[in-house]
C-alpha cells in the first residue's frame, strides 16, 4: 500500500520535466479548490501559511528535492508595516530558486536599487554619530533615490526576531562592502 505522499509524488512527476516544473505543478495542485484526497489529507493540519509550506517541503523531500521554508516580505508603496511571509526555496541542482506558495510562480531574486550604497550609508551613519549600535531607516524617493529617514540610537529588534535572524549576518555583509574612502567626510 502506497502512502499519500508517494501517490502525490508519482502523479506530479508524470506532469513535470524538471525540479522547477515539479514544484510549480505540486503547488498548483495544493492550491486547487478541489485538490484530491491525498493532498487534503496532508493539508488537514496545515492551519497557517507556514504549516502549508512545511507540508509542501515534506512532499518535495519524498521526491528527493531539497527544499526549505524561508521568510520574506512583500513590498508595497506607502506600507508602514511588513509581516514576514513564508516562501518556498527549492534547490534545482545548481542553485536555489524561490516559489510563491500561493501561486506556484517561480520568483526571481528581488533587486533593490542602490543596495550597496544603502548599506554603505547605514555604516557611515554609525561612523558619523559615534554610536556603537545604530538603526537606520531608509526610504526610497521616486526622484531622489534612497534617503535616510531617521537614525535610532536604540532601535527595536522586532524585525530580527520576526525573521529569526540576528544582526551578525547583516553586519558581516556591511563590513564586506563598506569602503570608507568611497565616501569621505
Amino acid at each position: 500500500m502506497r502512502t499519500a505522499v508517494e501517490v502525490i509524488v508519482e502523479e506530479v512527476r508524470d506532469h513535470s520535466a524538471d525540479t522547477a516544473s515539479f514544484t510549480t505543478e505540486l503547488l498548483r495542485r495544493y492550491n486547487d479548490p478541489s485538490p484530491g484526497v491525498n493532498i487534503e489529507l496532508l493539508l488537514a493540519d496545515a492551519k497557517t501559511p507556514a504549516q502549508f509550506v512545511e507540508t509542501v517541503t515534506t512532499v518535495l523531500a519524498a521526491a528527493r528535492i531539497p527544499a526549505r521554508m524561508i521568510r520574506g516580505v512583500i513590498l508595497q508603496d506607502q506600507q508602514r508595516r511588513v509581516e514576514p511571509t513564508p516562501w518556498l526555496e527549492v534547490h534545482d541542482g545548481d542553485r536555489w530558486r524561490y516559489f510563491s506558495p500561493n501561486t506556484g510562480a517561480l520568483i526571481s531574486g528581488l533587486y533593490i536599487p542602490h543596495w550597496d550604497f544603502i548599506l554603505q550609508t547605514a555604516a557611515r551613519g554609525l561612523e558619523v554619530t559615534g554610536l556603537g549600535y545604530l538603526g537606520v531607516d531608509i526610504v526610497f524617493d521616486r526622484d531622489r533615490g534612497p534617503l535616510i529617514l531617521e537614525m535610532n540610537a536604540r532601535p527595536g529588534l522586532n524585525i530580527q526576531i520576526a525573521n529569526c535572524t540576528g544582526l551578525s549576518t547583516r553586519i558581516d555583509r556591511i563590513d564586506e562592502i563598506f569602503d570608507p574612502e568611497a565616501y569621505p567626510a
